[in-house]
């Protein structure tokens, strides 16, 4: 089954499945997690790309995973609070500064509208498998 991630999925695989306060308290999971983003590790506002750039042309964080810092803001399954029309988005995209496309920021945006800064990445969901979140409850309270 592929779906959207939930929050806590996708907050799970930016921060590389850390799990100490100490690995927690980075704002940007790299192959070094950092406080500071440079040049070189996403497409943010500071590169100066104006647009998406090619998925993968950033380090991988630990996981393996690319471009979840910058480049395109990604949808999450849950709604940004209980009963509200406007959806999670994470990771911050190519028009926001660096500070907004950190692990944990989060905001918000309608799924009935398109922008060209607000992409996705799915889920791949084995029958039967428990989800993430039910194994190790929200991982922003670590």
């Amino acid at each position: 089954i592929y779906r959207l991630p939930t929050e806590a999925e996708w907050e799970y695989a930016c921060r590389a499945a850390a799990s100490t306060p100490h690995l927690c308290g980075y704002d940007y999971y790299l192959e070094q997690p950092s406080h500071r983003l440079g040049l070189g590790q996403a497409n943010t506002r500071e590169a100066r790309w104006g647009q998406t750039s090619p998925v993968g042309q950033y380090p991988p964080n630990a996981l393996g995973f690319r471009d979840m810092h910058g480049n395109v803001a990604e949808w999450c399954e849950d709604e940004l609070t209980w009963g509200s029309p406007l959806r999670v988005v994470r990771g911050g995209s190519f028009q926001e500064a660096a500070a907004f496309c950190r692990a944990s920021y989060r905001d918000g945006n309608n799924p009935a509208d398109r922008y060209p800064f607000v992409g996705f990445r799915v889920a791949l969901v084995r029958q039967g498998a428990a989800r993430p979140e039910a194994l190790l409850g929200p991982l922003s309270d670590l």
